[in-house]
């Protein structure tokens, strides 16, 4: 993985989240690693759950976007799970989540 290519990414934080971990660019690599793993089918695993799972996965989706310093996904994530909480309209809110993980995931 070029961890400066997430640099291209809107709204990625890189700098933020390399100076939470002290620099290690090791450590980042494997956190990034596990975000993949955990998030590579998320769209799938959308798609398979009733609401309350719809919810769980985007609010999962959101922590972990914020943890990682993505932000622009964290804030989709987290307009994903509000519009699902009120049981609103949410089409606009998963594509762009799905486009924002998508375009992260693309460089992992």
């Amino acid at each position: 993985m070029d961890i400066d290519a997430l640099k291209q990414l809107p709204g990625f934080q890189l700098d933020a989240t390399l100076e939470m971990l002290g620099g290690n660019r090791d450590i980042f690599a494997m956190v990034m690693a596990q975000f993949k793993v955990e998030f590579g089918n998320w769209q799938y695993a959308m798609s398979q759950a009733d609401l309350e799972g719809q919810i769980t996965l985007a609010h999962s989706l959101k922590g972990a976007a914020s943890n990682v310093g993505a932000i622009t996904l964290y804030e989709h994530a987290s307009e994903l799970e509000h519009a699902l909480r009120n049981e609103a309209p949410y089409d606009t809110a998963l594509i762009d989540t799905q486009a924002s993980l998508d375009a992260l995931l693309n460089l992992l």
